[in-house]
């Protein structure tokens, strides 16, 4: 019997390690040189866009075998458009470039808030959005988009 528990606390053991460190699903990236080519590829694959990286807000490796980094980035078109990765090996990708395909639309359902109003002199608006796992293509509803809360 206790043979039986030393053997499933082994196996335990081995399977918690092989999750920690990403194992059946990894993106190993050990620099931060290395996650930032994994951010670009992973952005240019869901996109079909070129990005460039602008600034590194923070690489982290930690002792469980965990790396992740949190970087800017714009888009090569269009500098302007700028949004910011949350990547991890284990593979969780994360981005807020999804805004741009639902910004025009948010800011014309805003605009009547401000327009003809006396006590309104000047405006602007900056449509903002959350880093989301989800896979955003500008097909979706601008409903859709507000509804699922990606916006900030």
């Amino acid at each position: 019997m206790r043979y039986k528990k030393i053997v499933l606390s082994i196996i335990a053991s081995v399977l918690c390690l092989g999750l920690l460190s990403g194992c059946g699903g990894s993106h190993d990236f050990n620099s931060s040189e290395e996650a930032q080519k994994y951010v670009l590829a992973k952005l240019k694959d869901k996109y079909d866009k070129g990005f460039n990286v602008i600034e590194v807000s923070n690489y982290k490796e930690e002792k469980i075998g965990l790396n992740w980094i949190l970087v800017k980035v714009s888009e090569k078109d269009d500098p302007l458009r700028t949004a910011t990765v949350y990547a991890r090996n284990t593979g969780l990708f994360e981005d807020s470039y999804h805004v741009y395909f639902y910004s025009d639309e948010i800011k014309k359902l805003a605009e009547p808030l401000f327009q003809d109003k006396p006590f309104i002199r000047g405006y602007q608006i900056e449509v903002q959005g959350h880093t989301t796992t989800t896979e955003w293509n500008g097909k979706e509803s601008v409903e859709e988009y507000l509804k699922k809360g990606n916006m900030k």
